[in-house]
């Protein structure tokens, strides 16, 4: 199976996915949980490698350092927003 017959099949599941991680990202940094939003973003970044989306996976790694670091996550999310939506399908 090709990277095109990958992201044929799990295009759409991904990025529902992510959105998701990306909307209990921003509910765990609301609570102050940034391990929990750490662990969402790296499984983010892991799965846009799978698919070879690997801006947004550099971009999800670099995100997932900045909040065990305790840097402001706003722009992080914000980019990672934006790059979603760029490979999103659509509609």
């Amino acid at each position: 199976m090709t990277i095109v017959d990958l992201r044929a099949k799990f295009l759409p599941k991904f990025v529902e996915s992510a959105r998701d991680r990306l909307a209990r990202g921003r509910e765990h940094l609301a609570r102050g949980k940034t391990a929990a939003l750490a662990r969402e973003l790296h499984a983010l970044a892991g799965e846009a490698a799978l698919l070879a989306f690997h801006e947004l996976s550099k971009v999800a790694r670099k995100a997932e350092d900045a909040a065990r670091a305790g840097d402001d996550m706003t722009p992080h999310l914000d980019e990672l927003d934006r790059q979603v939506s760029r490979v999103a399908p659509p509609a």
